[in-house]
């Protein structure tokens, strides 16, 4: 199942409703994660451990 990202809106009548913004990808579906030496994961990128389901704003999905 696809997950996205959503921007949270509220209506002058105290209504409440979220407008998609995109797929969010999880960190083991990008191109700067892999997992050296049996640990959680390490993030290229940003140069930090990261768990496969983590996130973040600069994604990179994998090629298929």
């Amino acid at each position: 199942m696809a997950e996205y990202i959503v921007e949270k809106k509220q209506t002058s009548g105290g209504w409440t409703w979220a407008e998609p913004k995109g797929k969010l990808i999880r960190c083991k579906d990008c191109k700067c994660w892999h997992k050296p030496y049996g640990w959680n994961g390490w993030c290229d990128k940003h140069s930090i451990l990261v768990e496969a389901d983590d996130f973040c704003s600069s994604v990179e999905r994998k090629e298929e």
